[in-house]
């Protein structure tokens, strides 16, 4: 899951915008920015990237056929509505808002460490939330100095060679011949991670090392979602594609159990198993929603 939350409040009176999107789209239009709610939560927290091939994904995902333009007529109309911030969708392609930022923080306020990017940020959080790290630099170079870190510690071992140097020559005696490494351990991690390249898997890889830990993963969908970004994760590459595996399964299993838990999510659910145009079904959803109100 990363930075993101295995939940999120989603208000029982909704304003107006959200009103707009359902009067123009119906009930799919309301699903779909749910379920554009539970990706943002559920991956980065309080973003996500939004570009074609992660709305060929998106769309495919949440069961639009081919060729379906609605999720992107909806993603446009919920940005002029201002439920997703325009500026930071035409500067650095992503959706989030105020408010997706705010309740975010409120869901992490007990973490110890919270990292968020400056130039995503729509809200000021370093006085209330203390626990937020706001970077201003990009993860690449995030790594680069976690790396430099460690070559500090040889720096360091030289340093003290250096003393224990001036201190012989203070004793008169006689000075070793080699400098003291400290660090094999540190060489050979080093050594090792930069000897290990990443090999893209095959569908058929990631399809057998589904059935083999028994999980409802579409190697086909995984395969194209990590495909459309490169193989990257965040800004980095990635390293262990099997590990990816494993946080999906365990995202589905999250986004499963919360979908259980609210009788409005457990209808939503069978968008993918109905017609939208079905009347039937959109009453059964105003149905719930009416027997819960009255609770």
């Amino acid at each position: 899951m990363g930075n993101g939350i295995p939940y999120f409040s989603l208000d029982c009176q909704l304003d107006d915008k959200f009103g707009l999107i359902e009067a123009e789209y119906g009930i799919k239009g309301f699903a779909v920015v749910v379920k554009l709610y539970q990706k943002i939560y559920g991956e980065e927290g309080y973003y996500c990237e939004w570009t074609k091939e992660v709305e060929l994904l998106f769309s495919r995902k949440i069961g639009f056929p081919a060729g379906d333009n609605s999720v992107s007529e909806i993603v446009n109309s919920a940005l002029k509505r201002g439920i997703f911030s325009k500026e930071l969708y035409e500067k650095y392609g992503i959706l989030t808002s105020k408010g997706i930022q705010e309740r975010y923080l409120k869901a992490v306020q007990r973490r110890v460490n919270v990292l968020m990017l400056k130039e995503y940020l729509l809200i000021r959080c370093t006085q209330n939330y203390k626990n937020v790290d706001i970077s201003e630099e990009n993860v690449d170079i995030k790594c680069k100095n976690a790396y430099i870190s460690e070559q500090s510690k040889v720096k360091k071992s030289k340093e003290k060679y250096s003393k224990e140097k001036r201190e012989y020559i203070g004793d008169n005696t006689s000075l070793p011949t080699t400098i003291p490494n400290n660090n094999k351990e540190i060489d050979n991690d080093a050594s090792t991670s930069r000897s290990l390249k990443f090999i893209k898997p095959t569908i058929q890889d990631i399809r057998a090392y589904c059935l083999e830990r028994h999980n409802n993963v579409d190697p086909e969908i995984f395969f194209d979602f990590y495909e459309s970004k490169n193989w990257m994760i965040g800004k980095s590459k990635m390293k262990d594609w099997r590990a990816a595996v494993r946080t999906w399964e365990k995202r589905q299993i999250q986004e499963k159990k919360e979908e259980i838990k609210n009788p409005y999510m457990r209808r939503l659910i069978e968008l993918n198993e109905h017609e939208r145009n079905d009347t039937g079904f959109i009453s059964d959803i105003f149905s719930v929603s009416n027997n819960v109100e009255s609770r």
